[in-house]
């Protein structure tokens, strides 16, 4: 459990979920965490070739709903968003971001959201943490992992730019809770439960300023969902392949093997 870790960090993200949770039980560990953990160990070697793909094309959302709505007349006054006064002139070609949020309710007792990031069609950052507050609800741990994904979403754009990379203006977020997307998105919804109003007005700020848009996926779709559940081979192979297990130069990979959105 020592090593494991470090196999994150190298690539492998698709163990998050399970590493970090028998992480949780180092201090005591039982009989089934060790078998657990031989698992981990066992399906780390089978898939010894995984890694992740990189991959600069510009991912396809033409086929996602257009949903203009004015936000002049809510709360949210900024129409813009804050660029850094000190940054380079950008060069090169201009990288897109994408982020696929999910959040388990009580994995562990504890919420665990997972964060997964892409520039253009290439993963480069991943989060699986226990979240420091305990929701009661689904909704509520759903929202703070959309505030979560904002935050990293403003960290990125400002490490790009200051890097000199042009970025596109947009990050699209993808998650799989219906409620989340719909009361983040229309300016005139309100919240019902007011334990969630910093993650809710802080989202709704950044959708505001068109910084981010949010949008719906199915669960069986969303790749962050190895982050936040523990699933079987036939749970996430469809949506882990093209991201972790194809091989050889993927400037040639057919679209047709790859997922439109990642």
């Amino acid at each position: 459990m020592g090593q494991l870790p470090w196999l994150i960090s190298l690539g492998r993200f698709d163990v998050s979920s399970a590493v970090t949770g028998l992480s949780t039980f180092r201090s005591k560990p039982h009989i089934g965490h060790l078998n657990h953990a031989k698992h981990e160990v066992g399906y780390v070697a089978k898939f010894k070739d995984a890694a992740p793909r990189f991959r600069g094309g510009v991912p396809n959302y033409s086929n996602l709903p257009q949903r203009v709505e004015d936000w002049k007349k809510s709360v949210y006054v900024n129409d813009h968003e804050e660029l850094p006064h000190n940054m380079p002139t950008p060069m090169g070609k201009v990288v897109h971001t994408t982020e696929f949020v999910d959040a388990n309710l009580y994995f562990d007792l504890v919420t665990r959201p997972g964060i997964l990031i892409f520039l253009s069609q290439t993963p480069v950052d991943w989060y699986c943490k226990k979240q420091s507050t305990v929701a009661c609800a689904t909704f509520g741990s759903e929202f703070v992992a959309a505030k979560m994904a904002t935050e990293k979403a403003y960290d990125l754009h400002y490490t790009l730019r200051m890097m000199g990379i042009p970025v596109d203006y947009q990050t699209y977020v993808f998650g799989d809770n219906v409620a989340v997307i719909t009361q983040s998105t229309i300016p005139h919804s309100q919240l019902g439960k007011h334990y969630n109003a910093l993650a809710y007005h802080f989202t709704c700020a950044a959708i505001a300023t068109g910084m981010i848009c949010m949008f719906h996926i199915s669960g069986i779709d969303n790749p962050s969902d190895c982050l936040t559940k523990l699933l079987d081979y036939q749970g996430w192979i469809h949506i882990l392949h093209p991201v972790l297990f194809l091989q050889g130069d993927t400037a040639k990979i057919p679209t047709t093997m790859t997922s439109s959105r990642y």
